[in-house]
């Protein structure tokens, strides 16, 4: 009986790795670079690559390579030294290293201003920094001097609109190098290193609810050897269900499972540079200097495959509009590589009987077996405020519904029996 359950195993291992094998990364193209690329990001319809490259943002064409333009910025102070996008693709903010953050405006290539959070220039100030998906806020570690001369971390909500501070939290910790907020905006996360009572040093990596900003749980709390400072890299998947990190001594990566908070993957002592989620494949790539970049399936951390001949130290991804999964490597050479799957799903299949999808300003709800059924529709944004709410009759087998919503992402959410069914709404005016 043993030796059968073992049998059934290992047949049941092989045709799950066979399965996962059909894995490849096809060139789209190959250029040489001489510049340090600091941070890169796609625009939301994949069609560009935003690279900060120096004090400036530099934007390039994702099919191509081609240089296309250099972003105006006479007002910045020093290099970037860590710049995060917004999901909309309208912003993204900077910092400098010695406390200045930047804004900048990603649709007219230019900055816009600096924000100074600092009492005491180039001592303290602003260290992480991370922007919501919506562009309502930015969110800043600021790490400050007081009168005793001891350090103290506040998290600081701010809307850089309007030049406005929503909130602030006392962290008591020494420095958050590293903030990310989740794709659907409920959900942040800050890599912070501190010391604790005994002087020893530690990674602490904590998920926040950006609703209420309350602590929701300790994902990380790591004794670490003295020179490790905290996380360098932080990434939610695109779907939000499940987060990895980096630690500043390339450690990595962290796979957590954000639906159970437990731990998938955790660092095999290989120094990794970079990871990233790919849209839509159930993968993430992960970096490991020169052994290469390897694919793994995110819900179990199990390797895939492994591409020994490309080296990276950035790896960034997106899903164009023509749903092919590109992603873009900054290391040996910079280069464009489309990911090739077949037979991969990493979760069931499941027919969704009600679908929902964007057209320009309309909102179509659409019901592939119409039998006289009601569902109830609302729409909000990523804080929650209701903007929309009706229950309706799709007999036709589809509702529309005309937005006039100002510019920003929302959430339409369609409840239909026990089911509900939701989906990001992007508004662009």
């Amino acid at each position: 009986m043993i030796r059968l359950l073992v049998l059934i195993v290992l047949l049941v291992g092989c045709v799950w790795q066979g399965a996962f094998c059909q894995v490849d990364l096809q060139e789209v193209w190959r250029k040489p670079w001489t510049e340090t690329i600091i941070a890169a990001k796609f625009s939301p319809d994949g069609k560009y690559i935003y690279c900060a490259v120096g004090n400036t943002i530099k934007k390039f064409d994702a099919m191509t390579g081609d240089s296309l333009s250099v972003f105006d910025n006479s007002g910045t102070i020093g290099v970037i030294y860590s710049i995060s996008f917004s999901e909309i693709g309208n912003f993204a903010v900077s910092e400098n290293g010695d406390g200045l953050v930047t804004i900048w405006d990603i649709k007219n290539e230019k900055w816009i201003k600096n924000i100074n959070f600092a009492k005491h220039p180039s001592v303290d100030g602003a260290l992480g920094i991370a922007i919501a998906p919506d562009e309502s806020y930015i969110i800043a570690d600021v790490f400050t001097r007081n009168n005793y001369n001891s350090w103290f971390d506040t998290l600081v909500v701010y809307d850089f609109k309007n030049d406005i501070t929503l909130k602030t939290i006392s962290f008591e910790k020494d420095a958050t190098r590293k903030i990310t907020i989740s794709h659907d905006g409920r959900y942040c996360v800050t890599g912070t290193e501190y010391k604790d009572l005994y002087n020893n040093q530690h990674d602490l990596l904590i998920l926040w609810e950006t609703g209420t900003w309350k602590q929701i749980t300790t994902l990380q709390d790591l004794e670490v050897a003295t020179g490790d400072y905290g996380y360098r890299s932080i990434k939610f998947s695109k779907d939000d269900k499940y987060l990895g990190s980096i630690r500043w001594i390339y450690d990595g990566p962290d796979i957590y499972d954000l639906t159970t908070n437990k731990m998938i993957k955790t660092s095999d002592g290989r120094p990794c540079k970079t990871f990233d989620f790919i849209t839509d494949t159930g993968i993430f790539l992960a970096a490991f200097g020169l052994d290469g970049t390897e694919a793994y399936q995110t819900s179990t951390g199990v390797l895939i495959k492994s591409f020994k001949n490309i080296l990276s130290s950035i790896i960034e991804t997106c899903k164009n509009s023509n749903n092919e999964s590109l992603v873009f490597i900054y290391g040996d050479t910079n280069r464009v590589l489309k990911l090739i799957t077949t037979g991969i799903s990493d979760e069931p299949v499941i027919d969704n009987q009600i679908k929902i999808c964007q057209i320009n300003d309309k909102i179509i709800i659409t019901d592939s077996k119409p039998d006289n059924n009601k569902i109830i529709v609302s729409i909000s944004d990523l804080q929650g405020r209701l903007y929309f709410s009706e229950t309706v009759n799709i007999a036709s087998g589809s509702y529309t519904i005309d937005v006039n919503l100002a510019s920003g992402i929302y959430l339409c959410t369609v409840k239909f029996k026990d089911k509900q069914y939701s989906k990001k709404i992007n508004i662009v005016r």
